[in-house]
């Protein structure tokens, strides 16, 4: 199975969901709605605990019915000191073509953005702006079928045919923690975009003779699936060394299938 290194993707229904995981060892205590209660701004959910992991989700309401819009200020409390907290924003993206009017969440750092957004703008570090010293980032991105460290998974990110930087969409890894064999990035990087202002390659229409640009990490799949099934594959280039390379473009670029 081929599976595209998409953004996490997980759906709440009425609004958007933000997932966390607490590296504490110790049950984290939410309020949760009784049965039958009126829908509120958020719901927390009760939390699940998987080793020395706690998870827990938030949903928050569509901001058109009960949520006012603008941002939200997320306070976690009841954990011990030194523990290690990750923040996901889940979400799926609508089919093609389908506009829903909505905007996605996503994550602030109001002290990064006032000192280093500007400078950060004009800076590239391995393909993409340099984002140092911000707590937000795309590590830990897999989808979770691309999370499985199994020799029947294999897992494609995206990069840019001009220049071979991995695509800004292209989730990372590694895998968050669990009880199966997880991996620490995709397997290679397909190209998925002509150039950095050409989003998308050409594809086949669904009418004769047809064509549009197909975008996303989900034509990076179908290209690794025709290169395994036609071994062998070809000598990779701009291959990583570093873990943190690794988890962002695996064994590094294939060329077009």
């Amino acid at each position: 199975m081929v599976e595209a290194a998409g953004a996490t993707s997980r759906q709440h229904a009425g609004g958007e969901a933000l997932r966390g995981r607490c590296r504490d060892g110790g049950p984290l205590s939410a309020a949760v709605p009784p049965p039958g209660a009126p829908a509120a701004a958020f719901q927390v959910s009760s939390p699940i605990t998987q080793g020395t992991d706690t998870l827990w989700l938030l949903a928050v309401q569509a901001t058109q019915d009960t949520a006012e819009h603008g941002d939200w200020r997320i306070t976690i409390s009841g954990i011990s000191q030194g523990a290690e907290i990750h923040a996901y924003a889940a979400r799926s993206d609508p089919n093609i073509g389908v506009r829903t009017g909505a905007k996605r969440s996503y994550f602030v750092d109001d002290a990064w953005r006032l000192a280093r957004s500007a400078e950060a703008d004009l800076t590239y570090v391995d393909g993409a702006f340099d984002d140092a010293g911000s707590l937000i980032h795309r590590g830990g991105t897999l989808n979770g079928i691309a999370t499985a460290g199994d020799s029947n998974v294999h897992v494609a990110g995206g990069y840019i045919l001009a220049n071979g930087r991995r695509a800004a969409y292209s989730s990372a890894g590694p895998a968050r923690p669990g009880p199966l064999t997880l991996r620490a990035g995709p397997d290679f990087l397909l190209p998925t975009d002509g150039t950095f202002a050409l989003k998308g390659l050409r594809a086949g229409g669904n009418r004769t003779g047809s064509v549009f640009r197909l975008i996303g990490t989900s034509s990076a799949s179908p290209q690794l699936a025709r290169q395994l099934a036609n071994p062998p594959l070809p000598a990779p280039t701009q291959v990583p060394t570093t873990p943190g390379e690794i988890a962002k473009r695996g064994g590094g670029n294939l060329k077009p299938a």
